[in-house]
C-alpha cells in the first residue's frame, strides 16, 4: 500500500496516518507529527514518512486475537499459560456465549465443550488476575479423599466452599469422596476407587483402566430439590460437576531420566560424565535406578459436565493438579500434565459484572501473564499414603496478595 493510499484512510488528522503519532504545533499551513512525518499543504498525496515513523511501524506489534486485541499482549510473551487461557475463555464466554436458562434460575452465557492442557513441570495453574487463597482447593481435595460426607471437617480447615449445601447436621449426601472411597457394589460390598488405581499404578502402571467415577445414578437428586433437602432422601446435596478422572501413566526415555536425574541429584549426574565405552547408557540407567530415578510421567484427566466458570474453574484445575502431585509423588512418578474437559462450560449472570472488573485489572496489569508464573511444590517426608496428606505438605511460590488481583465476591448459585 502506498503512502498516499494510507493517508487517504486516516479519519484523525491530528494523529500521524502511519503510527498515530500526536501532531505537535507548529505554523500553518504547514503540519508536523511528533514522529517527524510532515503533510507540507494538507493533501494526503504530499505526507512525507519520516524515517524514525518507518522505524516506528515496523517495531509496532500487531494484535490478531481477540485476546491481543483487548489486553494488547501478544500470546507468545505470555509465560503464565493458564491465566492465558483462562482469560481467552471468559472473553469468549462474554462476546460469544449462549445465553442459557439452568437448575438455579439464575441465567448463564455457555459454550459447549472445552479443553485445556496444563504442563506441572513447567508451572501451577494459579490465578493471579484476582486473589484465591491457594491452598482452600488442595484441602477441598484432601477432604474428597478421605471420603467424608460431612461439612464439618471442611469449616474447621476453615473452607467455605460447602455451606450453603448442607443440612443443619452438615450432611451433604453420599458426594464425591463416598464415591470415590465407598462405591456400593450390587452386592452390597465396598470399593475404593482410590485404593484400586493407586494399585494399579504400583503393579500395573501401563493400565488403560485408571478411572475414578462418582456418577452414580441411584444417589443423583432430583433437580428442582433444595440441596439441603436431598441428603435426608439418601441422594447427593449437589449433582457432581467433576464426574470422572483418569490416570496415564507413560514410559519416560532415557534422555527425559537423565535430565530429572540431573535436577535431583546433580552431583551424581556429573560423576556419569565424560560419557565413555559401549555400556555407559546401560551404566547410567543402573545408576539412576540405584538413586530412585522416576520411569514415568503421570497425567490426570478430569471431565466436567458442568463448569462454573469464575468460581469453579479456578478451584478445579488447582485442587486437581494437587491431586496428580501427591499420586505422582506415592508412586515415585513426575506429574507432568492436567488435563481439563468442560461440557457445559458458564458465566452465570449476576457473575458478568466481577468478570469485566477481573478483566479491567488485568488490562492494567500485564504482568500477570509476563512475569513467571506460580509454582507448587509438595515438602517434607512423603505421607505413608494418599490418605495422609495435609495443606501442610504443600508449598506455594510466586503467590501471595502482593503479587495478585484483589479478592473479588461473587454469589454462589444453589
Amino acid at each position: 500500500m502506498s503512502e498516499a493510499s494510507v493517508m487517504k484512510m486516516n479519519i484523525d488528522p491530528s494523529k500521524c496516518p502511519f503510527c498515530n503519532s500526536p501532531e505537535v504545533e507548529y505554523p500553518s499551513p504547514r503540519t508536523v507529527y511528533s514522529c517527524g512525518t510532515s503533510d507540507y499543504d494538507g493533501r494526503p498525496e504530499s505526507a512525507m514518512q519520516s524515517e524514525t515513523c518507518k522505524e516506528r511501524v515496523l517495531v509496532k506489534p500487531v494484535y490478531t486475537t481477540q485476546f491481543e486485541k483487548k489486553f494488547g499482549i501478544k500470546e507468545e510473551d505470555c509465560k503464565n499459560q493458564y491465566e492465558l487461557w483462562y482469560f481467552k475463555t471468559l472473553l469468549s464466554l462474554l462476546e460469544d456465549g449462549t445465553v442459557k436458562e439452568d437448575r438455579t434460575n439464575t441465567g448463564t452465557r455457555s459454550i459447549p465443550f472445552h479443553t485445556y492442557q496444563h504442563d506441572l513441570r513447567e508451572s501451577y495453574p494459579l490465578m493471579k488476575s484476582r486473589y484465591l487463597n491457594p491452598l482452600n482447593p488442595i484441602k477441598e481435595m484432601i477432604w474428597m479423599l478421605s471420603g467424608s460426607s460431612n461439612v464439618k471437617p471442611l469449616q474447621e480447615m476453615g473452607v467455605p466452599f460447602w455451606n450453603c449445601f448442607a443440612d443443619e447436621d452438615g450432611e451433604l449426601g453420599p458426594v464425591y469422596g463416598v464415591q470415590w472411597r465407598h462405591w456400593k457394589t450390587p452386592d452390597g460390598e465396598e470399593v475404593d476407587q482410590i485404593q484400586y488405581v493407586l494399585d494399579l499404578l504400583e503393579n500395573e502402571p501401563t493400565s488403560r483402566r485408571m478411572v475414578v467415577s462418582c456418577w452414580n445414578p441411584s444417589f443423583i437428586p432430583v433437580a428442582k430439590t433444595a440441596p439441603k433437602d436431598n441428603p435426608k432422601l439418601g441422594k447427593m446435596s449437589l449433582t457432581a460437576c467433576h464426574f470422572s478422572f483418569v490416570l496415564t501413566a507413560t514410559p519416560m526415555n532415557f534422555g527425559d531420566r537423565l535430565n530429572a536425574f540431573k535436577h535431583t541429584h546433580t552431583s551424581a549426574h556429573a560423576n556419569l560424565f565424560p560419557i565413555s565405552g559401549k555400556g555407559w547408557s546401560e551404566h547410567a540407567e543402573e545408576v539412576m535406578d540405584r538413586h530412585n530415578v522416576p520411569k514415568f510421567y503421570l497425567d490426570l484427566s478430569f471431565i466436567m459436565r458442568s463448569n462454573d466458570f469464575i468460581l469453579g474453574n479456578p478451584a478445579n484445575l488447582n485442587e486437581y493438579a494437587a491431586l496428580c502431585l501427591m499420586f505422582a509423588q506415592q508412586r515415585n512418578m513426575v506429574a507432568r500434565y492436567v488435563n481439563y474437559t468442560g461440557i457445559d462450560v458458564h458465566v452465570y449472570s449476576d457473575h458478568i459484572t466481577g468478570a469485566r472488573d477481573q478483566i479491567d485489572y488485568a488490562k492494567k496489569h500485564p504482568e500477570i501473564f509476563t512475569d513467571k508464573p506460580a509454582q507448587m511444590y509438595l515438602i517434607g517426608d512423603k505421607p505413608e499414603t494418599i490418605f495422609d496428606y495435609t495443606a501442610d505438605h504443600f508449598s506455594v511460590q510466586g503467590y501471595s496478595k502482593e503479587n495478585t488481583g484483589p479478592v473479588i465476591r461473587f454469589p454462589i448459585a444453589v
